[in-house]
Parts: C-alpha cells; sequence; structure tokens
C-alpha cells in the first residue's frame, strides 16, 4: 500500500476513534475552557459531514495564496465559527479565513500586524522557506503520533529555534506537540489529563 494512503487510513483510523470514544461535551472544564469544547465539537461536526481537516485546509490555504502557513486555529465571529490561517507569503503576512464544514476558502485578506512582529517574522524568512515538514505535515504526524485530533497549530521560534506546535484533544485529554520543522523529530509531547471533579 502507498505510504500516503497508509497515513491517511491512520489519521481516520484514529479519529474515528477519539470521536467514539465519547461526547466532546464530557470534557471537563478543568483542562478544557469552553471555546475549546466549541472548538472541539465544531472540529468533530465537521469531519462527520465533510471530511474536511485542518491539514487539508492549510494545503488549500498555501496553494491559493503561494505562502507557508505560520499558524491555523479555530475563530469565533458573531456565533458563527472558522478556521482562520496566517500565511507568510514573501515579505508579507497575509489571512485566510476557510469553513472546516465545507472546505471552502472563504476569504483572504491583508490585516495590519504591528510593524515589529512583522519584522521578526520577515527575520526569519529564509529559516522557514527551508522547513522541509510543513504545516501539513506536521498536523498529520502529530495526529499519527498521538492518535488524536488537531485544534490549532503554529510554527513558533523558541530562544531563537523554529519548531511545530500543535494541539491536539481527545475527550480524555489535551495534547501539546512540538516538532521539528526540518526533520519532523518529536521534541516534546505533554498530556493534560482529565481529572474528575469528585476527586479533587
Amino acid at each position: 500500500m502507498n505510504n500516503n494512503v497508509l497515513k491517511e487510513a491512520l489519521i481516520v483510523l484514529c479519529t474515528a476513534t477519539t470521536i467514539t470514544f465519547g461526547a466532546i461535551s464530557a470534557i471537563a472544564d478543568d483542562f478544557f475552557g469552553d471555546d475549546d469544547m466549541k472548538n472541539a465539537d465544531y472540529i468533530i461536526e465537521s469531519i462527520k459531514t465533510s471530511k474536511t481537516t485542518l491539514a487539508g485546509l492549510v494545503v488549500k490555504a498555501e496553494a491559493e495564496t503561494k505562502g507557508i502557513a505560520l499558524e491555523i486555529e479555530i475563530e469565533d465571529e458573531d456565533g458563527v465559527q472558522y478556521v482562520e490561517i496566517d500565511i507568510l507569503r514573501g515579505k508579507e503576512i497575509v489571512q485566510v479565513k476557510a469553513s472546516l464544514k465545507t472546505g471552502e476558502i472563504l476569504n483572504i485578506s491583508q490585516p495590519k500586524f504591528m510593524p515589529t512582529l512583522i519584522e521578526n517574522i520577515c527575520s526569519n524568512y529564509d529559516s522557514i522557506k527551508q522547513n522541509t515538514l510543513g504545516m501539513e505535515n506536521a498536523i498529520k504526524q502529530a495526529e499519527l503520533k498521538t492518535c488524536s485530533t488537531a485544534y490549532k497549530a503554529e510554527l513558533e521560534n523558541i530562544d531563537g529555534l523554529l519548531c511545530y506546535q500543535v494541539h491536539l484533544f481527545t475527550p480524555q485529554r489535551t495534547i501539546t506537540v512540538m516538532l521539528d520543522p526540518k526533520s519532523g523529530r518529536l521534541l516534546s509531547q505533554r498530556h493534560m489529563k482529565h481529572t474528575d471533579n469528585d476527586d479533587r
């Protein structure tokens, strides 16, 4: 079997396993906030209806803008949820608004960022271009390694070192994974398990 097909099959299997663990509403407030719970529900419902994933939207956004994804997360505007992707395109940052439920690109804009932020990101442009892993594969690898579902991912600069940080969930826990952007090597993995209120 083709490796890519096998990886996709494993991601679907892991996602299906995550969904069958129980209702997302069972996730405890003590480690997963209300906004995160809404995001989790949005992702699960979208997977059920459209089969679109965050990794899939990254591919579409990068193709549409001819840029490199820096961050992807769920946003809420007047009660309507959507996916927002920050893209580095040359020496500028553009934002892509997309629907996880339909897989459609809704809007591409160039919002105003603080000049210092733009300067800091652009100073790492050459290093970012050399990343062989990419946001799409970072999300897929994190989901495969943890058998969980990503709800946010970003390219971080920590003490001068670039790394992908992917945030994931299951009904039992939230997970944060850090990956080397060149080799894909797992740098760290942090779990926050569910704690019943009765056990406090």
